[in-house]
């Protein structure tokens, strides 16, 4: 029976890798392989007989939140569509199969092979970018949300262990890779995680190295003066936020008079099919606010709200208290949480102007990231007992 549960931890943890190889470059493929380590998991805890289960700071503030979402449902204005919606609530389970089914040792690994997956999709970004400025196409149209928010997350993580010593073959071929995932962020011409990165360089600099705020600066400077589309990206964003034009602040301004209307939220999925109510000048074929907290807001009340902030600050301080614990200052594991915890910070303040709490392909990132710092945080309460 112990043979065939290693069987079963060396399943799962292949599923785990191939899960981060192809989360930046296929959505369906990575929910799929998931879904396989899940069952995985499951299987091997019936096998041992025993219901395997690390308890965790997060425990708590996911229980309430996903406890409101499916209340939700139900005071909602469709149930049903709600219901359907809060399937993806499901993911969460990553950051749980990630803590009791990864060894100390065998992190680095997958944070490497999602770097690499990052890395491939991001020189696929460019090459398409850069053909579509040299066709005289508008590169703006093809630049996807999505992966500009999973870029922010993985340049936060690859600058932090770039910070700290790395072998020197991996630190050449992490650079290479850094390049190529920063390019490809320029190229989706998304304002919001460009501003969102240069916090989390920021947040970094502040902590490891002062002179690197400088070059970020500089960077972002040299960047807007010789490359012309990012420029006029970002000169037309006071145009986003024009109440006329019906972009966010106008989505924005309707939250109010929806609480006014459903104070306990119109459910998971239904901002889309009431918006247009309230101010049918909204730009067409939207289906959310465009900021994560309103979202939050405007789908559960209040009670969802406090419930979200709950966890986030949990994880904020779980993850900066973590970091700060480690004592030796050149480990692997120092590096990957201040990643971590710039990364999500980044994340946040990316909400504001995203619903990217909604986006899947950029919040299992999160759940990685939170699954990796409950890991490590782990290990460490370990060796100190």
């Amino acid at each position: 029976m112990k043979r065939l549960t290693r069987h079963f931890d060396n399943y799962i943890y292949i599923s785990l890798i191939l899960f981060a190889f192809t989360l930046p470059l296929s959505i369906a493929v990575s929910e799929g392989v998931f879904v396989l380590g899940l069952i995985g998991w499951i299987v091997k805890m019936i096998l041992g007989k025993e219901f395997h289960w690390q308890k965790t700071p997060l425990d708590l503030p996911v229980l309430a939140f996903v406890v409101v979402a499916f209340l939700s449902s139900f005071w909602g204005v469709d149930v049903k569509n709600s219901l359907i919606g809060f399937r993806t609530y499901g993911l969460i389970l990553i950051i749980y199969l990630i803590l009791n089914n990864v060894a100390s040792h065998k992190i680095r690994t997958l944070v490497r092979t999602l770097i690499c997956g990052t890395s491939i999709l991001s020189l696929f970004t460019i090459v398409n970018r850069l053909s579509k400025i040299t066709q005289g196409s508008d590169p703006v149209l093809a630049g996807s949300m999505s992966e500009a928010g999973q870029l922010l997350i993985i340049i936060g993580i690859t600058t932090a262990i770039l910070l700290y010593r790395e072998e020197r073959k991996i630190k050449v071929l992490l650079s290479i890779a850094l390049m190529l995932m920063i390019a490809a962020e320029i190229l989706n011409f998304k304002r919001g995680s460009w501003i969102s990165l240069m916090f989390v360089l920021g947040i970094q600099g502040w902590i490891r190295s002062r002179k690197m705020i400088l070059t970020v600066i500089c960077a972002a400077v040299a960047i807007l003066a010789l490359f012309q589309p990012a420029k006029d990206r970002l000169m037309n964003l006071k145009d986003e936020f024009s109440p006329v034009r019906g972009g966010r602040l106008a989505m924005w301004e309707i939250t109010p008079s929806i609480l006014r209307d459903h104070p306990m939220g119109v459910g998971i999925d239904n901002v889309g099919s009431v918006m247009y109510h309230y101010n049918s000048g909204i730009e067409h074929r939207r289906d959310h606010l465009h900021s994560t907290p309103l979202q939050i807001l405007a789908e559960m009340g209040p009670i969802g709200f406090i419930a979200f902030l709950w966890w986030m600050i949990v994880f904020i301080k779980l993850s900066f208290h973590t970091f700060h614990r480690i004592k030796d200052k050149n480990s692997y594991e120092k590096a990957l949480m201040l990643g971590i915890f710039s990364a999500f910070i980044g994340f946040l303040i990316n909400g504001l102007v995203e619903f990217n709490f909604g986006d899947s392909e950029v919040v299992m990132m999160v759940y990685i990231m939170m699954g990796l710092a409950l890991l490590i945080n782990k290990n460490l309460k370990a060796n100190i007992q």
